[in-house]
Order: structure tokens, then sequence, then C-alpha cells
């Protein structure tokens, strides 16, 4: 199926828009992509996504509904959660799915982008790698270059492939992503720097 980045799921009361929704995030996330389920249902207003929140949850799908979903103070107004995405390919999150090699971010919300890439097994330090088994270089010039850390390895999309690999980027300053969102379509490689002093690094990263 070709998913679209944002997917509209409208109908008549009881027409089951809303198992509809859940299950198709219920998807989305089992591929594992990072998705988000928006109640916009203020007409009635009945939210009743809240019911699958215990599921959505467990699956890693962010739901977005008012605080007070299913309550007797049901409101018809959206929270400001519904804001959480921000731009094409950029997602605000309170909770990345990972937070990795400790760093000590003190925002609470971050932002995440997921790129795509082939390696490049005849490049320095790229030698063997594969979806599998990312290597090292050039991705530590990249979390460098850009101030962002790996959220998310795409564990399951990466086994699943022979030649593309997966990551999902975060930082907790909205420009780092958008800096390196810049990357894209472009060949990013490491180049040895020969006679390099034993405490200076011995390669450096190429944007071309």
């Amino acid at each position: 199926m070709d998913h679209k980045r944002i997917t509209l799921f409208a109908g008549h009361y009881g027409s089951g828009k809303t198992n509809i929704a859940v299950n198709y995030a219920l998807l989305l996330a089992r591929e594992g992509k990072k998705t988000a389920i928006a109640d916009l249902d203020i007409v009635n207003p009945y939210f009743r996504t809240k019911d699958s929140a215990s599921d959505l949850e467990a699956a890693g799908v962010d739901l977005i509904s008012p605080q007070f979903a299913n309550t007797n103070v049901d409101l018809p107004a959206l929270p400001a959660e519904a804001y959480r995405l921000v731009e094409e390919g950029v997602y605000l999150t309170a909770k990345p799915k990972n937070m990795l090699f400790g760093f000590p971010y003190e925002s609470k919300e971050h932002y995440v982008t997921s790129l795509s890439f082939e390696m490049e097994p005849e490049s320095f330090g790229e030698e063997g790698g594969r979806p599998q088994d990312i290597t090292q270089i050039p991705f530590e010039g990249i979390l460098d270059e850009f101030s962002v850390y790996i959220s998310d390895f795409y564990d399951q999309l990466n086994a699943e492939s022979d030649t593309r690999c997966y990551q999902e980027f975060a930082s907790s300053d909205l420009e780092d992503i958008r800096r390196l969102r810049s990357i894209i379509g472009r060949r990013v490689y490491a180049q040895e720097i020969p006679n390099a002093g034993r405490d200076e690094e011995d390669w450096t990263l190429v944007i071309e």
C-alpha cells in the first residue's frame, strides 16, 4: 500500500472510521514507521480512539486527543499536541524511542527525522557495511557535524533489507534537524587523511 505522510479518515457517525484509523496506525507501527494518530472528532465530541490508548501505546503509536476524552467533560477542542507534526519529514516528540549514548539533554521535547540511505562498502570506514551492521564511520562525523543523535535504529526494517539502511535522528534543536535534512540526495562519506598524527583524527567527513 502506498502510505502517505498524512492520511485522513472521515465518515458519518458509526461508519467505523475510528476502527479503521486505529488499525491503520497499528499497521504502520508494525512496518517500523514513526506513527501518530490525531483524533479530530470535535463535532460530537467522542474521541473514541481513547478506548484503544493502551494498544496504541504498546505499539509505539502516539495518540493525540484531549486530556479529558471519554469523560463527563468531553469538550469540542483539540490539544496543543496536535501541532507536533512540525514540517515535512520532521516530528516533535516528548519521548524519543531510545535515548542512546547517555546524552544529557535537558529539553523534554525532541525533534526527530528518519533518513534512508545505501552504504558504500568500497569507501573508507564502510568496508563490509550493510543494513544489519551499519558502520560507525561516517555516522560519527554526521552526529558531530549536525549535533544530533540516533533515536531509533529501525532494527526490523534493516533486518529485512539487503541494501537500504534506515535510521532515526533526533535533536532538541529544530535547526539541527533542518541542517541534517540538507544532506538528503547528496553523497556523504569519510575521506582518509594520510599521515595523520597519533592524536589526530585520521578521516574527515565529506558532503557532496
